[in-house]
């Protein structure tokens, strides 16, 4: 028997590439520590290396080592690991490799499997929403083991041909995004590593309920900072402002009070906007409908939780809701910004504490998977504190085509990780925590960032209603401009489609009130 045993697949990364996993088995009479691998492929393909992997290419080689994660191999042992390589989508992969070498040592592939699965058990409903499912069945069994389950649903009116499908490697899932009041049937196959489907359960069918004519509150943050006048002495832009007044606005974020370390206090953006810059803004708005939030921090701010005690930020936080009439303080803590989340948290606490009305967000990046680590830490941080806060989620810097989309595939991650941290709340109030804040127009982070378009806006509509989240915010009021085309400015959207300013908050207002 070989000292070693390899097999190897195709993983779908995302839109774009697919990564190349493999199963290392160690059947020898020692541990492996640091065992250096080679991988000969099927055929010569073009391999984007990505972060973290160590693997280069040579022609049809693939050579490195194996990630500390996975390390050491022991006896007997299985580990998965990548080898870093990347092949887009338009080169789909198609044969897996045909040689390994593990310190030297040759390693023929595997036996091909090409046994399926068994069917799995029939699926059963167990709760019915406007535009969810939630099902589960019992498990297939496989000679190697089941990988996944892929999900089968359309419309009964039509057949299989016409299926949405999604996998899991669960014995569940709650399907979402379905239409209300329509008849769906539901079949699912099982699936191994290589490849090999089992037949189609039977088929399950079930009714969507009836929706409800849901509105959400519009929300856009406002850069106070944006077109100020400068002489004979700073003072704030009102134009912004007025408008969201005139036109219902439900909340302006006013971005980003911050900590001055020179100034030994709070400013506005920066140095040279004092503390009471904004007071005309918060003073138009507390004689309107409209709500203003005061957001701290920011993707180049200093938080104070930085630099400064629990009590001493008990008491910005205080003075700051009594100063400008809010009643919710918005922690905009993004990757750029230095903060202290265990300050801040806990200082929430404590005001919140002596005045339950106080409102408390925390706005954070996210990535393909969701609420980026940090973000899901600060999250756990603040149910242990008891701060009861709105999860405000940047939906932007996508660098795909559908941004909507996206953005909606994002929100949905995010409520999976709040519903494994509030268990004690139902599916209802964990969405109405999310609140998805959409950068309008040309979406930044580097080139090939996608467009969040008028179609765009009203997809996350429908979906923010449908999901019964209370409000939707946009990045950012001073942006909802005609111009710059293609770049993300300050002062622009950069979609070609705007032609009238506040085209996307008209849009937006519509869909939502």
């Amino acid at each position: 028997m070989s000292n070693y045993n390899i097999t190897a697949k195709w993983v779908r990364y995302n839109d774009w590439y697919w990564h190349l996993y493999f199963n290392l088995t160690n059947n020898s009479s020692a541990s492996l520590l640091l065992p250096d691998v080679k991988v000969q492929l099927a055929k010569n393909q073009a391999c984007a290396p990505y972060i973290a992997y160590t693997f280069v290419q040579n022609d049809v080689y693939l050579e490195g080592s194996l990630l500390q994660e996975v390390l050491p191999v022991d006896i007997g042992e299985t580990v998965e690991f990548a080898v870093g390589v990347s092949i887009l989508e338009m080169n789909a992969p198609g044969d897996l490799p045909v040689m390994y070498w593990v310190n030297g040592e040759a390693v023929s592939p595997a036996a091909a499997d090409t046994q399926a699965p068994t069917a799995p058990g029939k699926p059963v409903v167990s709760s019915v929403t406007a535009s969810t499912v939630s099902l589960s069945w019992n498990a297939a069994t496989d000679n190697v083991g089941v990988d996944d389950y892929v999900v089968y649903y359309y419309p009964t009116a039509t057949d299989v041909s016409f299926a949405l499908t999604t996998a899991t490697k669960t014995t569940n899932i709650t399907l979402k995004n379905l239409s209300s009041e329509t008849n769906y049937s539901i079949q699912i196959k099982a699936r191994d590593a290589q490849g090999n489907e089992s037949p189609f359960t039977s088929v399950v069918s079930v009714t969507t309920i009836q929706g409800t004519d849901a509105s959400a509150g519009y929300a856009a943050y406002l850069d106070v900072s944006i077109n100020a006048t400068w002489y004979p002495e700073i003072s704030v832009n009102t134009q912004y402002t007025q408008w969201a007044v005139d036109h219902n606005v439900d909340k302006l974020y006013l971005a980003f009070l911050a900590y001055s370390v020179t100034k030994g206090g709070l400013v506005w953006v920066n140095d040279n906007f004092d503390y009471d810059y904004a007071k005309p803004l918060t003073d138009m708005i507390n004689t309107s409908n409209t709500q203003a939030v005061i957001a701290f921090g920011g993707a180049k701010g200093i938080d104070p939780s930085y630099h400064v005690s629990v009590d001493t930020l008990v008491g910005m936080y205080q003075k700051v809701l009594s100063d400008f009439h809010s009643n919710h303080i918005d922690l905009n803590f993004e990757g750029g910004t230095k903060y202290n989340s265990t300050v801040a948290l806990t200082a929430a606490a404590r005001v919140q504490a002596s005045n339950p009305d106080v409102k408390f967000s925390l706005t954070m990046q996210i990535n393909d998977q969701g609420l980026r680590p940090e973000a899901l830490a600060m999250v756990e941080l603040a149910k242990s504190l008891n701060v009861v806060l709105d999860v405000q989620i940047m939906t932007m810097c996508f660098a795909r085509s559908n941004v909507g989309q996206a953005s909606i595939d994002v929100a949905e991650k995010v409520y999976e990780q709040l519903a494994a941290v509030y268990k004690d709340k139902t599916p209802a109030q964990i969405y109405a925590m999310i609140v998805m804040v959409e950068e309008i127009g040309q979406n930044g982070g580097g080139t090939g960032m996608g467009i969040f378009t008028f179609a765009d806006t009203d997809l996350v509509s429908n979906y923010v209603k449908e999901r019964g989240m209370h409000t939707l915010a946009i990045w950012a009021l001073n942006r909802d401009f005609p111009g710059d085309v293609g770049m993300e400015t300050p002062t622009a959207s950069g979609d070609p489609e705007q032609t009238q300013p506040y085209e996307f908050s008209n849009r937006f207002l519509s869909n939502l009130h």
